[in-house]
């Protein structure tokens, strides 16, 4: 029997979270996603860590998953990671020879490197900063043998990933190949749109040029407010939330976010990104085992994009239960995490308290934190540091 430790970090509006897994003295530790990399992030992966992440994911594109990695890559030389995984143009062109962008081009380029939407807290950045993570992984040996680039996207498809030494395995369940063709498809319209060129590719440095130009051209999801007329929560007001239909658009990045569930020894834990929920459920149904009824008791759930609405509807709930939610980053108003998700969380009888962890409190949370009567009869708690361990 092993143990296992989820950590999730704060690092503002995005992402940061760790699996620590335990097992006859060996350990192995995941790491998914960095939005900043903050004091806090550092000295975990220098104390707990030894500085050494033996897979690390990087679940989609977006800058509130993605811009820590780079300061990780720049800022902790004695890093190493054993193995990346990342979707970033890999295998466009696949076998084609590689041509130099035009000096023009080029010169556009790099001003938009600078000009790239920041993590809410990061105000500008130096020339020195504004290397891509692709760049900066192909310029480290190191680092560059370790993306599994060259074998294929990572997709619903893909094939289950052993862990050694009995550490369980990582089934994928987003994205689907389809959104991944989707988004190369926005990456060329962009290509043509910012430099009035058919891209021609592959070019030099051809990672780097696709993470850029899809950072810069990227739409965030559509949010709907609701007013939903309650000051307080209610059994009323839970009851309305949970059955708002709300839009269920969901940005290409977004929908091409690696999505996978870690299982082992009857222990699973369901690490989400900000993919869509309906091919999460689709894909869970579908490549894992479960002899239980709906809804499926995962032990830990890392919630899709940061407790939005439509990121946690359709099926998701009436699929998935945990007594521990995580809620990663999101915002200081109410839309993420949002009262709906948050209602269609704890709107369910639980006899074991529901554990909701999350990084950075917004106005929702607040809002469910009010009312005593009502966590202890739905018995649910708040809990601001966000780390459960278990055996497995």
């Amino acid at each position: 029997m092993g143990n296992a430790y989820i950590r999730a970090f704060n690092v503002g509006c995005g992402d940061c979270i760790f699996l620590v897994l335990h097992n006859k003295g060996k350990r192995y530790s995941i790491m998914v996603d960095c939005g900043c990399l903050t004091d806090e992030v550092k000295d975990f992966i220098k104390t707990d860590l030894q500085y050494h992440i033996n897979i690390l994911i990087i679940t989609h594109i977006d800058n509130d998953h993605i811009y820590g990695i780079g300061s990780i890559i720049q800022t902790l030389p004695n890093i190493t990671i054993d193995r990346i995984l990342y979707n970033c143009c890999q295998y466009t062109d696949i076998g084609k020879e590689r041509i130099s962008l035009p000096d023009n081009i080029k010169s556009k380029l790099n001003k938009y490197k600078v000009g790239t939407n920041l993590p809410v807290g990061i105000k500008e950045i130096a020339a020195s900063q504004a290397l891509t993570v692709a760049e900066l992984i192909m310029k480290n040996a190191n680092l560059r043998n370790a993306w599994d680039k060259q074998k294929d996207y990572i997709t619903s498809e893909s094939p289950n990933l052993k862990l050694p030494f009995g550490f369980g395995e990582l089934i994928f369940l987003s994205p689907e190949k389809k959104d991944i063709e989707a988004l190369d498809l926005e990456f060329r319209k962009a290509f043509y749109t910012k430099f009035r060129l058919l891209y021609n590719g592959p070019y030099n440095d051809n990672e780097s040029i696709y993470e850029t130009i899809l950072k810069i051209c990227n739409k965030e999801d559509v949010i709907q407010k609701h007013n939903i007329g309650y000051t307080n929560p209610t059994f009323s007001a839970i009851k309305y939330l949970c059955e708002i239909k709300d839009n269920n658009f969901i940005s290409p990045t977004n929908s091409a976010s690696i999505a996978f569930v870690w299982e082992c020894n009857g222990k699973s834990i369901l690490f989400c990104g900000d993919a869509d929920p309906n091919i999460i459920v689709r894909y869970y149904i579908l490549k894992c085992k479960h002899t239980q009824s709906f809804p499926f008791q995962i032990t830990a759930i890392k919630i899709p994009h940061h407790g939005s609405s439509h990121n946690s509807g359709g099926n998701f709930w009436e699929t998935f239960d945990s007594f521990h939610i995580f809620i990663t980053g999101g915002d200081l108003k109410e839309q993420r995490p949002s009262k709906i998700c948050l209602a269609r969380i704890i709107n369910r009888a639980t006899i074991k308290t529901r554990n909701i962890y999350y990084t950075r409190k917004n106005e929702s949370i607040s809002w469910f934190e009010k009312d005593i009567i009502l966590k202890k009869e739905l018995n649910y708690i708040f809990n601001n540091v966000a780390a459960y361990e278990f055996a497995y």
